[in-house]
């Protein structure tokens, strides 16, 4: 792998291993760590990774695209969190992975994207699989529905905060879907027209997936201070357009007829007609106010 190659780097750790060492006892403790790390290990290499380094309870995988490693992460949660691997006694792991160019040094890797990666991971909650926009960026339509935002990093020598986004992998973690008010009385259609400035853009079953934001490898790159990097995805699922929104100032939502609606790390359907504002109430003339009309 040349330098600058960008790859995707995961680490994954048993949350409370401390705790471990005080309830069970060195040797179990120990034994259980061990276990644990071997079956994140096993599971990144049938996923085509590559297991850099284990330190202690934590491992340090690389993988050459995010599907992988999502997939990898939610086998991880799901063999150790969800059904123990067998163990008498429960362990929680976090995951957290960023894409992005490394340095390699024989067996290692160096770079700001392993520093990320490290700090995404520690940010993730017992049984959290917690990654990073340009590791979000980076996966592929298969996987996007199963992501919702969780908030804002602060690093250590970066002006700009990353945002960072959980992939759930248990169906109970997932946000309750908040239906439009009125909504039950549209008709459903497989068409959704988005206005944004002077483009139109239309979805449906030949183009399921929208998203938009600030970067420029959403499919609508909307220059506002309020719109975060990548804000909002507009979905066709089930005959039904989903909007979720995955910023930090939220979008509105205004039908033009029924009450305004506002989402934060929320998702509503849209039918009917209407306009949104990403990170503001909509205001004729900004480029965060994007119509929309469903039929």
């Amino acid at each position: 792998m040349a330098d600058g190659a960008e790859v995707v780097i995961l680490f994954a750790d048993i949350a409370g291993s401390t705790r471990l060492y005080e309830r069970l006892g060195d040797v179990r403790a120990r034994n259980t760590v061990a276990r644990c790390v071997g079956t994140m290990a096993d599971i990144a290499q049938r996923h085509a990774g590559r297991v850099v380094k284990t330190i202690g309870d934590e491992a340090m995988c690389l993988f050459d695209d995010a599907d992988r490693a999502t997939a990898a992460a939610i086998e991880m949660q799901d063999a150790i969190t969800a059904n123990g691997i067998g163990l008498d006694h429960a362990v929680a792991i976090r995951v957290g992975f960023h894409l992005g160019p490394v340095i390699t040094d024989a067996a290692d890797v160096f770079g700001d994207t392993v520093n990320v990666a490290a700090h995404a991971s520690k940010q993730a909650k017992p049984g959290q699989i917690v990654i990073t926009d340009a590791a979000l960026a980076g996966i592929t339509p298969k996987w996007r529905p199963e992501t919702r935002a969780v908030g804002l990093m602060n690093l250590k020598g970066k002006q700009d905060q990353t945002e960072l986004f959980e992939v759930v992998w248990r169906a109970e973690d997932m946000t309750m879907l908040q239906v439009m008010p009125g909504a039950a009385a549209q008709p459903r259609g497989s068409r959704l027209g988005l206005r944004i400035g002077q483009t139109r853009v239309e979805l449906g079953p030949n183009r399921p997936l929208f998203t938009l934001g600030r970067d420029e490898r959403n499919d609508a790159v909307v220059a506002e201070a309020t719109v975060s990097r990548h804000h909002a995805r507009v979905e066709f699922q089930n005959g039904r357009f989903l909007l979720t929104d995955q910023s930090a100032n939220g979008t509105y939502v205004v039908p033009d007829s029924g009450e305004r609606v506002f989402l934060r790390r929320e998702s509503a359907v849209l039918e009917g007609k209407g306009v949104l504002g990403l990170g503001a109430p909509p205001s004729e003339g900004s480029l965060a106010t994007i119509g929309y009309e469903a039929g």
